[in-house]
């Protein structure tokens, strides 16, 4: 039930917007902008998950467990964390198939980060043998050598002992900021229509002053703020004891509606 519900309800409406913002890009202001593609890392998350949860429950129908493939990635506290939750059968194959073959991270700094971005200049080739499709694979290099030096730093041990809920609440938008902008490429046609939308989600676009329209796509933006905050709790939560407890499953079912 959930499988279709993230594939039915969420990733088939969330199309709709997806497709109107990256087809009428030139038209929209930054929020619109920023809707649309984090509506795109949204649909592709209730796309493939979705699909997935279908297989799951089919298989246990015949006797079959396996484990999940996702696991409220969306809604990561950093990177890292966010590949160990996202499509974790592909990034596992990436791992144990390119990066530690290539010596993984054993070795000088220079060289665990050369094997990170053949890594990931692979994982975007696999998607698809354009330069969108690498620029996407090359950036969550980036994103992960970036939080590799960011985490050995004194700020980074003392936020993540003294922040508290307000650290790990910011860290995770952060988080979702810099995803979109692969979101982006990942979607774009070319990288000639991803360089303008990028540069609108810092205000950097012609049309950064356009005001609000009559009809717009901000009505999705409350969409994925309701999404991000239950994935949050579901992602503190185990989903099982949630649908258990009668009033968390309330809040699940509405979030789900």
């Amino acid at each position: 039930m959930i499988g279709f519900t993230r594939k039915i309800v969420f990733a088939d409406n969330l199309a709709k917007v997806v497709d109107s913002t990256f087809a009428n890009y030139t038209t929209l202001n930054p929020i619109e902008i920023w809707t649309g593609a984090l509506a795109f890392g949204w649909q592709i998350y209730f796309d493939f998950a979705g699909y997935t949860d279908i297989a799951i429950g089919v298989a246990r129908l015949f006797g079959y467990k396996f484990d999940p493939n996702f696991n409220f990635p969306m809604v990561a506290r950093n990177i890292t964390d966010h590949w160990s939750r996202w499509h974790i059968s592909f990034s596992t194959w990436i791992r144990d198939y390119i990066f530690i073959p290539l010596g993984g991270s054993r070795g000088s700094a220079l060289f665990t980060y050369r094997n990170i971005f053949i890594t990931w200049f692979f994982a975007g080739v696999w998607h698809g043998a354009a330069y969108h499709f690498i620029s996407w694979g090359l950036w969550q290099g980036i994103m992960i050598l970036a939080h590799r030096e960011y985490s050995k730093t004194r700020i980074a041990t003392f936020l993540n002992e003294k922040g508290g809920i307000v650290y790990d609440i910011c860290a995770r938008v952060f988080t979702m900021f810099c995803l979109t902008f692969g979101f982006i490429m990942f979607r774009a046609e070319t990288m000639e229509k991803a360089i303008p939308m990028m540069k609108s989600l810092l205000f950097l676009g012609p049309n950064r002053f356009v005001g609000i329209k009559g009809y717009s796509n901000y009505t999705y933006g409350i969409l994925l703020l309701i999404c991000f905050i239950a994935s949050y709790l579901f992602a503190k939560n185990n989903i099982e004891k949630i649908v258990q407890s009668r009033w968390k499953f309330i809040l699940f079912f509405l979030a789900n509606v």
